[in-house]
This record gives C-alpha cells, sequence and structure tokens, in this order.
C-alpha cells in the first residue's frame, strides 16, 4: 500500500496551510494502514517509532479500526498489533474494547486472536451492549424462586420476571456486600443456596467465576435461532451477582423424560414414535448446523440428554453453552476436566478422552449416540458397563467400542453409525444430517441414504 502524504493524510488540499500537529498526523497515518488492512505498512510506521495505542477522535485506536474489518489483510493487522504490545483491553468514546467490535461483527476468527493476548469480556462494556439491544435487565425486576440445580461456580433457578416464568443462572455469592444487597432487593428469596455459601472463595477466583459467566452472556447474547433455548437478558449491576434469564422449558430436560416414560409404561426401554424422534432429531441438527457454519465454527462440546429441554408442547431446544468455545480457541486438555459427570463422559467422542486434536465433529459424534439413545431407548454402551469410567478406558487403552446398531431404528441406523464413525473426517456433517432427517421424515416409506 502506498501511504498518504502528509496533505493527504490530513484531509487538506494542498493550497491550504497544515493544521495538524505531528502526533496527530502520526495517529492518522497508522489508522489509515490498519484500515487498508496492511500490515506491512503498520509494521513499518510502528518501527519507525509511531504509538500503536494512540486513538482518533472517536477514541478508536488502530487496533479498533483494524478490528472493524473481516479480511486476512485486518487479521496480519491485528497480529502485528498484538505482538507489537498494544493495549487489547482499552476502550473507546463509545465503551467499546476490540473484543467486542468483533463480536458485534461475529468475526469469531479475530475473537480468538484477541484473547490468545489477554482480551476479556468487561461487564461494564457488556452492559453498554445490552443497554443497546434491549436485553439489560433490573434485579428488582427478577424474583428467584426454588435452586433446580447448582455447579461449584453457579447456581440454576426458577424464576418470575415481569410477570414471566424464566430460568436464572447466576454465580455463587461470596462477599458480604452483594449477599446484602442481594437481601435488600425484591428478589430476595430465603433459603436460598446460592445466597448463602458456605464456602468462601478467594478474590481472584470469584474473578475467574465472574469472568466465565461474563463469557457465557456474550455468547449467548449472540446466538439467536429457534431450536435454541431463548436467551432473555441480565443482570449486569456491580452491586448484584452477575445472572442472566433464559426461557422456562416447562417440560425439563430430555433424560428426565424418558425416565418418566419408562416409569409410566413400566418398561425398562422407552422409545419416541417415529415421527416425534425425527422431529427432535432435526431440532438438534438445525441447531448444530447454525453453530458450525459460522465463518469460525461454535463447538457445543457438551451435547447430551441433560442439555436438551423440552417445552410443554414436546418441542426440543439445545442449551448450556457454558463451555462452547470457537474452533480456533479450544484448549483439548481442559475439555475433560471442565465436562466431568456421568452424563458429560458418556457422550464425549474418543479423540477428546485421548486429549488429540478435535473439531465440531465431536458435536456429531455426541448426537450420534443422542439418536441411538431415542431410538433404542438403551443408555449408550450398556452393553460394554453401566460405569461410563470403564467406556473411557476402553479408549485410553486404544479400542473403539460402540453401541449396538441393531437395537436403532432401521431408518436411523446409517446415519447414527456414521456420525459415530472412528475417523471424525468420515462423520456427515450438520448440514448433511439435516438432509437426512428431512428425507426420512417427508418419505416414512422410504430409507434414505446418507451420501457423504
Amino acid at each position: 500500500m502506498e501511504l498518504p502524504t502528509d496533505r493527504e493524510a490530513k484531509g487538506l488540499s494542498p493550497m491550504l496551510p497544515g493544521r495538524m500537529s505531528e502526533q496527530q498526523e502520526a495517529t492518522m497515518k497508522l489508522c489509515y494502514a490498519a484500515a487498508a488492512g496492511d500490515p506491512v505498512a503498520v509494521s513499518a510506521l510502528l518501527v519507525a517509532g509511531y504509538d500503536a495505542d494512540a486513538a482518533d477522535y472517536a477514541g478508536k485506536t488502530p487496533l479498533h479500526i483494524a478490528c472493524t474489518v473481516n479480511s486476512t489483510g485486518s487479521r496480519e493487522v491485528v497480529k502485528v498489533l498484538l505482538e507489537h504490545g498494544v493495549r487489547v483491553n482499552r476502550l473507546d468514546s463509545l465503551g467499546q474494547t476490540p473484543l467486542d467490535i468483533c463480536l458485534r461483527a461475529r468475526n469469531f476468527e479475530m475473537c480468538r486472536l484477541l484473547e490468545d493476548y489477554g482480551a476479556k469480556v468487561q461487564r461494564e462494556e457488556l452492559e453498554f451492549k445490552a443497554r443497546e439491544s434491549f436485553w439489560l435487565l433490573h434485579p428488582e425486576d427478577i424474583k428467584l424462586r426454588k435452586q433446580i440445580g447448582k455447579t461449584l461456580k453457579s447456581a440454576v433457578h426458577l424464576a418470575t420476571w415481569r410477570g414471566t416464568r424464566v430460568v436464572v443462572k447466576c454465580a455463587k455469592l461470596h462477599h458480604t456486600s452483594v449477599v446484602r444487597n442481594m437481601a435488600k432487593s425484591k428478589s430476595w428469596v430465603p433459603g436460598l443456596d446460592c445466597l448463602s455459601p458456605t464456602v468462601t472463595l478467594e478474590l481472584d477466583e470469584e474473578e475467574l467465576i465472574t469472568e466465565e459467566l461474563l463469557k457465557e452472556i456474550q455468547m449467548l447474547a449472540s446466538l439467536r435461532h429457534p431450536d435454541l433455548v431463548l436467551f432473555m437478558g441480565a443482570v449486569l449491576d456491580p452491586g448484584y451477582p452477575v445472572m442472566f434469564v433464559t426461557e422456562f422449558m416447562e417440560g425439563g430436560d430430555l433424560e428426565h423424560h424418558m425416565r418418566l416414560q419408562r416409569e409410566k409404561h413400566k418398561v425398562q426401554h422407552w422409545s419416541p414414535p417415529l415421527e416425534q424422534m425425527l422431529e427432535w432429531c432435526l431440532s438438534v441438527s438445525r441447531a448444530l448446523s447454525f453453530l458450525h457454519n459460522f465463518d469460525t465454527p461454535i463447538i457445543h462440546r457438551d451435547l447430551k440428554p441433560l442439555n436438551l429441554l423440552l417445552t410443554k408442547h414436546l418441542d426440543i431446544k439445545v442449551t448450556d453453552f457454558g463451555i462452547s468455545k470457537m474452533l480456533r480457541n479450544v484448549d483439548h486438555k481442559a475439555y475433560t476436566a471442565m465436562t466431568g459427570g456421568v452424563g458429560s463422559w458418556l457422550y464425549m467422542a474418543p479423540e477428546v478422552v485421548r486429549h488429540e486434536e478435535y473439531d465440531e465433529k465431536v458435536d456429531i459424534y455426541s448426537f450420534g449416540l443422542i439418536m441411538y439413545y431415542l431410538s433404542s431407548g438403551r443408555r449408550p454402551f450398556y452393553q460394554v458397563s453401566l460405569n461410563p469410567k470403564v467406556v473411557l478406558q476402553e479408549f485410553l487403552d486404544g479400542k473403539e467400542p460402540r453401541p449396538v446398531i441393531q437395537h436403532c431404528h432401521a431408518k436411523l441406523r446409517s446415519v447414527v453409525r456414521q456420525s459415530w464413525h472412528e475417523d471424525p473426517q468420515q462423520r456427515p456433517s450438520a448440514d448433511e444430517i439435516n438432509t437426512f432427517l428431512e428425507e426420512a421424515r417427508q418419505k416414512p416409506g422410504h430409507r434414505p441414504c446418507l451420501l457423504m
């Protein structure tokens, strides 16, 4: 790229006297090169001593400007600036960080670059986005009710919000001042575990919990799809615990529904009618297609019956993006530690168990086991062991156990078998599964072939 002349950089005609300081001129040159996506020019200017953190009239640094364009050149500019040591969490005059700009544009690959260099979700910046997009909620409007789930870091409650039944996920409370604020608010309900913790965490760990919840909110606020549980808003007031609100799914989770049906019909194995089964599978495959088809795919990473929720009309939706990751930002070794629990272990892809490289096809593997469970009514790998650790050890020993495919409905056998293929690259995409299931649903008497 050919840099502008001094006069052009100032936006002045050659006949007018200069009106910019040297610092302003330097800032404009650097911002111009960043906007043009020219890493060579940016590098040359930085070597010449130009200030990479200098901001223009709108408070935008060259990093802010480079993040507004999704191109190969812009990504290279971002790399150059990050390697130079720019302030990655700096706010512009609108209160936006470079990470916020990338998230608004769903430029997830550039988000990964920024996070690699310490970019974090700022509560203030997320609050600005929430106000602008009308999903910032007031804590006094939320009436917490009974707790329906918890982890070491968060608690999930039934609640009401302006007369609507909802579900609230909040960070556990540890600071006395925060607990006191909740007690004074109209949303206080005595006896809630998340409001009276028995364990006091160190401040840095508490900040980490909040940061993780903010990341989940950031992810949810960017994802809108009819087959995902609806994100309704978040509480980001500094005087209260971070919490977010989703729609209430009256039918509960799929695991619970399957158990109730076994008890109701007094059978050891229960599966839904074929039409219902295909509808449920389509809902999940559409959700995965949505997530996997971003420029930088989003991996759910914890797909299992407990994370599939039912409406009162028995429509199914995907939930729980607490450990979802953009494909290029996967911590392979952390995955097994983060998921934990019987449900997660049973549906975890072999390549994850072995700490191997993986991609979005881990979701397809999990989905294959879910389709098997729906079709057969049998827990995956029951023929190997009822203890999921035994199955994990089989994978670690280099073995490749799979459920008994004959228990699966004939119409689903081919897609299920392909979905849990030993070679992840041989597994179908979510789009291909969509096509297969649509054909199976529209032609009840026809057994479609899965084309790879």
